[in-house]
């Protein structure tokens, strides 16, 4: 680990594209600004370590399952930016948080976090996803993409674009509902308090 010493509007630049400049110093705390390109995430430790440890818990959930044709989802189209991927498996992280997260058979590193969608909204419209994904006939499980807030502070969850899982034929899809009302980015908390 390189160790370095700042003051107060001295910065440091990592490679050519991110330049972190020392804006406090206070009681102990550090403010820092960060100037990064868009496509580099930024993130704060304690966020990206409760993340990693849902990922973890779901991938030894995943070596548990993999071999249980039973727990296996279908997703005929895959998902939205992942259609080579589909076949996953739905692992539960075992942290009360009430993420899952949707592991590829054929890729384990492809993880993809979700939340079941009445979770965080009561009112979301489960029917509208449901008919969007063609389960008019079966009953489902609605769940929401989480992603990570550009500023690192908040998690978010994608109102738009929901997974839809068949709980009997357990076929999934992932669906696009154009609503106004419905965002890509509504905040979620973490860690979620157990519903």
């Amino acid at each position: 680990m390189l160790t370095l010493t700042r003051r107060k509007g001295e910065s440091l630049n990592i490679g050519l594209s991110v330049e972190i400049t020392v804006l406090e110093v206070t009681g102990g705390r550090v403010r820092l600004g960060i100037a990064a390109p868009r496509r580099l995430p930024v993130h704060r430790g304690e966020v990206v370590t409760r993340m990693e440890l849902a990922n973890q818990s779901a991938l030894a959930n995943w070596k548990d399952r993999a071999a249980d044709a039973s727990c296996i989802l279908y997703f005929a189209d895959g998902l939205i930016g992942l259609p080579e991927h589909k076949e996953l498996l739905m692992c539960e992280a075992n942290d009360d948080s009430g993420l899952h997260v949707l592991v590829s058979k054929s890729d384990p590193c492809i993880q993809l976090a979700v939340i079941e969608a009445q979770r965080r909204l009561a009112d979301y419209p489960i029917r509208d996803a449901q008919a969007a994904a063609g389960f008019e006939d079966e009953e489902v499980a609605v769940a929401l993409v989480v992603t990570q807030a550009r500023d690192g502070v908040l998690a978010s969850v994608n109102l738009q674009t929901p997974v839809v899982i068949g709980m009997v034929t357990r076929r999934g899809a992932q669906v696009i509902l154009w609503r106004e009302d419905l965002t890509m980015h509504h905040p979620l908390a973490l860690p979620l308090a157990a519903s």
